[in-house]
């Protein structure tokens, strides 16, 4: 699931987003998620093979703000236990907050950001769920935005998109 290349037609799941802590406000309908550190757990629907992008938070020397993600198997740093799925698969028991949706197909994954000397930074992430949406900003602290609206992505470039 590199995000570079995210164009397969595979089905992913959301299970969850974990941290420690999470920071979770409603606003009218919508809720703000805030954290240092994101972890974000997959399940690929046809192999059920979990997977994880850890997201932190960086700043360039010109001031921009930027997502760091890391694609990872286990979900470090946090501690978990490994037991044994629904399906007989391996799993984490992850030991720190978390929040899921309930909605958890995701339709589509966008990526976007700006280019620095000639490298690509992510500056947000937005994950589609039929009928709502994650959107994840950079910043010192991460914004985890869980709404029905769609976002609006005007100062930003896409730098990679994945329609199931």
């Amino acid at each position: 699931m590199k995000w570079e290349s995210n164009d397969s037609n595979e089905e992913w799941l959301l299970l969850g987003m974990f941290s420690n802590p999470l920071h979770i406000n409603q606003l009218g309908k919508d809720l703000a998620i805030y954290s240092s550190e994101l972890l974000i757990k997959f399940h690929n629907y046809n192999s059920h093979q979990l997977y994880y992008w850890r997201i932190v938070g960086a700043e360039n020397d010109d001031g921009e703000d930027f997502l760091e993600l890391f694609e990872q198997e286990a979900p470090y740093p946090f501690k978990y236990e490994l037991t044994e799925g629904l399906n007989g698969d391996q799993d984490h028991i992850i030991v720190c907050s978390s929040f899921t949706t309930e909605h958890d197909l995701i339709t589509s994954i966008q990526g976007y950001g700006f280019d620095k000397d000639g490298k690509k930074a992510l500056s947000t992430i937005v994950l589609r769920l039929e009928p709502s949406y994650v959107i994840i900003h950079a910043g010192p602290v991460l914004k985890i935005q869980v709404t029905d609206q769609e976002p609006e992505m005007l100062d930003e470039e896409l730098h990679f998109s994945s329609l199931n």
